[in-house]
Order: C-alpha cells, then structure tokens, then sequence
C-alpha cells in the first residue's frame, strides 16, 4: 500500500460506500462485510494464537475469523481481515499478536488502524460523547465512560479508549460543561453510577450458538474436510492454499504448536 493512503479516511470512505455514515455504529458487523461488501466469512474454533486469516480468490475474498476468542475481539479480527481485503493486501494468517500486541508488518499496522476506525470512527465516538453530555475532557476520560463506549461500539476498552484519544474533545477543545445524564448502573470499581449499552445481539453474536459457521461459498468444501476428519487449522490451510511446509513454518514462527497438539486435536 503506498505509504501516501490516510487509512483513517479509506475506513470512513468504505463505511460511506456500504451506505453509513460516520457517526453511529455499525448495525450489524457481518451482515455489512458479507451481504454488503460481498466478502465471505467463516467462523471456526481455531488453535490458541491464530487470530484470524484473509484470502483473495477469483476476485473474492475470504475471511476466517477464531471462534475461540471474545467477541470484542471477533469483531476486530473480522474487521482487521477486512482492512486486508480493503488495502489490497496479499493473503495472510495473522496472529494474535499482531492483532492484539505489536504487529510485525506494515501491512499488519495498517489494517489494525483500518479495523478501530472501520468500528468506532472519532466522529461516532465524538458524537457519543455530545448526546451523553460529556463536555470536558475529565468527563470523558473516566473508566465508566470508556467501558460505556466499548459496549456501544461492540469493541474491547482498550480500543475504546484508543479512538476516544483522537476526538477533539480528549486533543484539547474542552467545551463548556453541562449536567450529566441520569445514569443507573453501579461500577464496582468506582462506586460510580451508569446505565452501559448491552451488546446487540448481531448476525456475529447470534453466529457464537452454532459453529462453525461457514458461508455457503464454502460449505461444500466444510462438509468435506470434517468427513474426512480434518482439524479446522487443517481446513483453513487447504482454503488458503498453503502446503504443509509452509503452514507449519508459520505456525513454528509464531509459538505454536502442531494442529493435533493443540487444544484435543
């Protein structure tokens, strides 16, 4: 990807193309990248480490996310691998760690930044901010509100906490102050009080209750390898065209160990 491309700004231009704008979130995660960008999705309980994995075949793209993981973390991957397909990223297996540590490549650094903006762009968040009446940056930098932010958006509090950064609001523009909402949930922490927004139960939520879930484009090929008895990882692999060598290269490279090993394999 040229090093001139605002990732930033090709989330928002993306999230106009699909018909959102860039203040609310995401209706429902999957629906948009499957029905609305055309990108297929699978969700498998892959081995410890594995986060997620993007290919591009035939001119369509595909996506496999880790069932194992918390679903705030889900929906980054789903939205990380997306940013993949976006930036016209090669195929890739990305790791947990580059995801949620520190990414290895360019190209890992970017679609990260793709995937916080694609799911909770600073203008949302921003305008979040507005209609709770949160007007000063103290306001706005409590746990509770970073907590209430993450269950908004469906993302973890760090990634809250990363977007609320880049509001003007948290940059300096401290606006005058008025009354807090009423809010009624107690934070044990704190002995604060708050009413958070529940996850909504979205197409990846309710996807959670039978797995694996597999688009049709692929279901075939599912049905197939699980006759056969073949682990998911093994299954990812052949769907992403990657040998034996090659695929236990990488997973040697990233701590982990052979599909059979892992997890009851």
């Amino acid at each position: 990807m040229p090093a001139a491309v605002d990732t930033v700004e090709v989330a928002r231009e993306v999230r106009r193309s699909l018909g959102f704008g860039n203040e609310a979130p995401l209706p429902d995660l999957l629906q948009v990248i499957e029905e609305g960008a055309g990108v297929a999705v699978a969700l498998l309980e892959l081995p410890h480490k594995v986060a997620c994995a993007y290919a591009r075949k035939e001119g369509r793209g595909y996506i496999f996310v880790n069932a194992s993981q918390d679903l705030d973390a889900q929906r980054f991957a789903l939205a990380h691998s997306f940013g993949h397909h976006v930036l016209g990223h090669r195929d890739t297996i990305d790791a947990e760690e580059d995801l949620f540590g520190a990414p290895k490549t360019p190209a890992e650094a970017s679609a990260n930044k793709f995937s916080a903006e694609f799911l909770a762009p600073a203008p949302a968040v921003a305008r979040s901010l507005r209609s709770w009446d949160l007007t000063t940056a103290a306001d706005a930098a409590r746990p509770q509100t970073v907590f209430r932010l993450a269950k908004y958006f469906g993302v973890s509090p760090d990634l809250a906490s990363a977007q609320l950064a880049t509001t003007p609001l948290m940059r300096g523009d401290d606006l005058q102050r008025r009354t807090l909402g009423r809010d009624t949930e107690e934070d044990s922490a704190t002995g604060t009080v708050w009413t958070p927004f529940a996850i909504r139960q979205d197409s990846l939520a309710l996807a959670q209750q039978r797995l694996p879930r597999m688009p049709s484009a692929l279901q075939a090929d599912a049905m197939r390898a699980y006759t056969l008895g073949f682990t998911p990882l093994e299954m990812l692999a052949s769907a992403l065209e990657r040998d034996e060598d090659e695929m236990r290269t990488w997973l040697q490279a990233n701590g982990i160990s052979a599909p059979r090993d892992i997890d009851g394999y």
